[in-house]
């Protein structure tokens, strides 16, 4: 019998933006009613679909990538064997198995700060993603 193991998270620490950018998608409703859940197919500008929460951030989806940014910064993830994240200065490469070890956290303290999970947040691209798959 295999015995439970914790983990201390390492920390991706990211601009005031960058966090507040993944924290309003991560913590933002998948309800249908709600018109950031209900995507637009675009094929001439971006050929995938885009999701936006105006004000807060936009979400481009197409089959290899996912770009999540809003006037000040820009977050891709791109999907493949393994899942590499680019938060503009700093670059991280992970298999699946690997994102419950990294949590998100901003380099300077906001009120309420908690960190996000890496899972968490890939988790919510990926149900994106899968929406936006009738796109191509």
């Amino acid at each position: 019998m295999s015995t439970p193991v914790a983990v201390k998270p390492k920390a991706l620490i990211v601009d005031k933006q960058t966090y507040n950018t993944i924290r309003s998608f991560v913590e933002s409703s998948t309800k249908p009613i709600y018109t950031f859940n209900v995507g637009i197919c675009e094929f001439l500008s971006v050929n995938g679909a885009v999701f936006e929460k105006r004000g807060k951030w936009r979400l481009v989806i197409t089959p290899r990538k996912a770009v999540l940014h809003n006037n000040r910064v820009s977050i891709h993830v791109y999907f493949d064997s393994s899942i590499e994240i680019d938060f503009g200065d700093q670059k991280l490469t992970v298999r699946e198995d690997e994102l419950k070890e990294y949590g998100i956290v901003p380099d300077t303290k906001i009120p309420y700060m908690k960190p996000i999970s890496l899972h968490d947040f890939v988790e919510k691209l990926m149900l994106y993603y899968e929406a936006a798959q009738d796109c191509w």
